[in-house]
């Protein structure tokens, strides 16, 4: 908000997140809104959420979005998005933004809600980038390395109810294909999941409900973007029971991500065996 003051100043557009600490992305785009009244201009906002049903959209709509991209998506839905949104200003030849001189000053730089500003020749980056912030928080994490040639026992079976554990593919196509980057991005799933699990167990003995919906919901993001869809399934459902305030079965979910951690991490460590490098 305190980039867009500036009357002087012009954005192109912004990617806003609707799950943010404070001030969630609707209240933010309402508020956009408002100060644009007395400066007759539009900035478009593209929202971005974990959610992906109908409901949610018509939510976005309302606060006065233009468009909508879910969670996890791919650098191809968010030049789909920037076409819907801008059209003829984006150049689908070269999949980068081309925005003519507006009645206003503008800057050469697209802004985020989360304040990070990205000059237009970053585009390309910005799938990469917002898929990964979840495991960007540290630069000193240690690399997933196995221990033997033997894949273990749980990698015979990939799936458990038709619902894959890992799909390295995915998390591949996320990466740009760099098999060299798998290592470092399972390490900090790993590390960084297992810490919300702790504050997660802590929420729940704490009864304390809208801390456990927000840890299941950090959960379920990181895994979404891991590729690990046994863990973003349930905490998924923890999330849901959170929002609903329905407590019966925190406990049990909270100790099935527990194992289902414990699951990835052995099938992931074996099946990017060959990707490991010293980082």
């Amino acid at each position: 908000m305190q980039a867009l003051q500036n009357d002087d100043v012009y954005y192109d557009l912004i990617f806003m997140d609707v799950q943010m600490p404070k001030m969630d992305g609707l209240q933010a785009t309402q508020k956009i809104r408002k100060l644009e009244i007395s400066r007759h201009r539009h900035t478009p906002i593209i929202a971005m959420t974990a959610y992906a049903m109908r409901e949610d959209m018509e939510r976005c709509r309302d606060a006065g979005m233009d468009d909508y991209i879910s969670k996890p998506f791919r650098h191809d839905e968010i030049v789909s998005a920037l076409e819907r949104t801008i059209g003829s200003m984006v150049k689908t030849s070269q999949r980068n933004v081309q925005v003519p001189p507006p009645p206003h000053k503008i800057t050469n730089d697209i802004c985020t809600d989360t304040g990070r500003v990205f000059n237009r020749a970053e585009l390309s980056n910005i799938a990469y980038n917002q898929e990964n912030r979840e495991f960007q928080e540290s630069s000193s994490t240690t690399a997933i390395k196995p221990s033997g040639g033997q894949p273990p026992a749980s990698i015979v079976v990939m799936e458990t109810n038709a619902l894959q554990v890992f799909d390295k593919n995915e998390l591949l196509g996320r990466l740009g294909g760099k098999n060299n980057l798998l290592p470092r991005f399972l390490a900090m799933f790993a590390k960084n999941t297992s810490a919300h699990l702790v504050e997660l167990h802590q929420a729940i003995d704490a009864g304390n409900n809208e801390q456990v919906r927000v840890k299941a919901h950090a959960i379920r993001g990181a895994a979404a973007n891991i590729a690990a869809h046994k863990i973003m399934r349930t905490s998924s459902e923890l999330e849901s029971l959170a929002r609903e305030d329905k407590r019966d079965r925190w406990h049990v979910l909270a100790a099935q991500l527990e194992s289902e951690l414990q699951e990835f991490n052995s099938i992931a460590l074996f099946d990017c065996q060959d990707s490991v490098v010293d980082l």
